[in-house]
């Protein structure tokens, strides 16, 4: 988890102090002989200020009512309500 809290602050300036890991996402290009995983985790409390001019892009703070406005990958927005479920994602 140490990764995930560094990546968090990396790329957001937050640092995360509470973090449960909710499951893995393979994704395979065999065409191009490629392997994605994505790790996925769930922060509940973070201290710190969002980085101003952040390496990802724009951050901003969205209200849960309005998230499915914002674009996002469809295998993402079929995921994205059970992170907040107590049991661990299952496979993509």
């Amino acid at each position: 988890m140490d990764g995930a809290v560094r990546e968090v602050l990396e790329e957001t300036g937050l640092v995360v102090n509470e973090i449960t890991y909710k499951g893995l996402d393979e994704f395979c290009d065999p065409e191009q002989g490629l392997r994605y995983m994505v790790f996925n985790y769930l922060a509940t409390s973070f201290e710190g200020q969002l980085l101003q001019d952040p390496p990802e892009g724009e951050l901003l703070w969205v209200p849960m009512k309005r998230v499915f406005e914002l674009p996002m990958q469809d295998w993402f927005a079929e995921r994205f309500p059970r992170f907040f479920q107590k049991a661990l994602l299952s496979g993509a």
